[in-house]
């Protein structure tokens, strides 16, 4: 799942942080250096070395395994606000213009589970407007200072891009991108990247036409997705992809058995086509699994796709073909995030809405009940930067740099020590300052600190975390930076 922000084009997702506060602690680099498995202390997750804060920070999100778990779209930190955000693809990836966002998040042991998971997983949003931080539904992916682009965790499909392995328990380079990645959107089985030069490559699962190069032939090595010209963004849903082309419109191909391609038929499509009345003044978008979600440069979201649990935001359960304005968000939006069942909107005033499924507590109102229309998440009436919606569980990035999260707390992906479902946001554990981005995929959860220290926690099994190990980790455990 992911979020997006408007305004500015933006990729996958943007988190929009005005100077994050952070506080230098001498021990911290020598803690970084000992070792990935050690645990943050509430005085070691930040410390600001000249030159990394300010860092544009990523929408990753993701988030989105299966589109389920939803791209966190966000404003990276940094000093700008990006439109864009990525969701999970089941948690739908969104992508601000500019930044692809998927993953399914919303991954987990389900097939499920987005971006950011199917597109569960999240994606982040970023001053530099493209989303460099992507969780899907378990996998990960991240983009580098110079532009590689590095993925683990589970490979069955290729969808981490290695040829030979069905998971990949640390970073590693994709092979044979040919070009400079600027944003990343991972879904629950394949992944897509936006390149500098605007062209859209993909790899993994293929079987509904979702890699957009015209086949079925699922791919480990990097294909192109055909006619779509120059992209500013991409998000990644469980089984369909969706991008935001140079005049500020969107396409989307794959999988559309709900009419998550927003064409107006549910014929599923190997190459890119029009979503109907959005051929420009598109800022952001976010895949969840069988839903898609824009941002407008006005403010307003419009949702289409799979209707049950409400995830459409509209009032009713009904799938729609074809876009629909969400009503009840106020003044304006600013970033969006699809995961699986649900999604999540930062307003204008830094407030937080979130509609659809609540199975497990992932609207952040309280209560476990389904909302057909948006309803306010309790406690973040303001300050928030950043969005993250996964398969059941979604996170917040705050303005002055801390990171909280709510929804599903199994395989610890809230990462606050505990395994317990929560219905209203907790902190994250050691995570005091400094979050650049942030990404919530199927059953796991990432971010990336100001500084460049990368964190994640939650279901480990294929490697997702990144840290060489299999283990669930139910604190944010630190991995080496590519």
């Amino acid at each position: 799942m992911a979020v997006f922000y408007r305004g500015l084009l933006i990729g996958v997702g943007a988190v929009l942080f005005a100077a994050v506060g952070c506080e230098y602690h001498p021990g911290n680099r020598e803690r970084e250096a000992r070792g990935a498995n050690e645990r943050p202390g509430p005085t070691q997750t930040c410390c600001c070395p000249a030159g990394d804060a300010g860092a544009d920070a990523g929408a990753g999100a993701g988030a989105v395994a299966d589109a389920d778990a939803g791209a966190g779209a966000g404003a990276d930190a940094g000093a700008g606000a990006g439109a864009g955000a990525g969701a999970d693809a089941d948690a739908g990836a969104g992508a601000g213009a500019g930044a692809g966002a998927g993953a399914d998040a919303g991954a987990g042991a389900d097939a499920d589970a987005g971006a950011v998971a199917d597109a569960d997983a999240g994606s982040i949003l970023q001053s530099s407007h493209h989303s460099r931080l992507s969780a899907g539904k378990n996998h990960t992916c991240l983009i580098d200072a110079v532009g590689l682009l590095y993925c683990w965790g589970e490979n069955t499909d290729g969808q981490v891009g290695a040829i030979g392995a069905s998971r990949v328990l640390s970073p590693t380079p994709v092979a044979a991108l040919g070009g400079i990645a600027v944003s990343v959107s991972a879904a629950s089985i394949h992944t897509c990247a936006l390149l500098s030069d605007g062209r859209i490559r993909c790899f993994g699962a293929n079987g509904d036409g979702q890699l957009g190069d015209g086949t079925t032939a699922a791919s480990a090595s990097p294909v192109d997705a055909f006619g779509i010209g120059a992209a500013t963004a991409v998000a990644a849903g469980r089984d369909h992809t969706c991008a935001i082309n140079a005049a500020g419109g969107v396409v989307c191909w794959g999988k559309n058995h709900a009419g998550q391609l927003g064409d107006g038929t549910a014929t599923s499509r190997r190459t890119p086509v029009d979503v109907v009345g959005l051929t420009s003044g598109v800022t952001a978008i976010s895949a969840g699994r069988e839903h898609t979600c824009a941002l407008t440069s006005l403010g307003e979201v419009l949702c289409w796709g799979k209707g049950s649990h409400g995830r459409l935001g509209v009032g009713t359960q009904n799938d729609r073909r074809v876009p629909t304005a969400v009503p009840g968000l106020g003044a304006g939006v600013v970033a969006v995030s699809a995961g699986r069942e649900h999604t999540c909107a930062v307003t204008l005033s830094g407030g937080v809405k979130c509609w659809g499924g609540s199975s497990a507590g992932q609207l952040g109102d309280g209560t476990t009940t389904d909302r057909l229309v948006a309803v306010d998440v309790v406690g973040l009436a303001s300050g928030v930067a950043a969005i993250h919606a996964g398969r059941e569980h979604t996170c917040a990035t705050m303005a002055h740099g801390t990171l909280r999260c709510w929804g599903k707390g199994k395989n610890g992906r809230l990462g606050d020590g505990a395994k317990a479902d929560r219905t209203t946001p907790v902190d994250v554990f050691g995570l005091t300052a400094g979050t650049a981005r942030a990404a919530a995929g199927g059953f796991h959860t990432c971010t990336q600190l100001t500084n460049g220290a990368l964190w994640c926690w939650g279901y480990g099994s294929f490697g997702q975390l990144g840290t060489g190990s299999t283990r669930d980790e139910a604190l944010p455990v630190a991995l080496a930076v590519p």
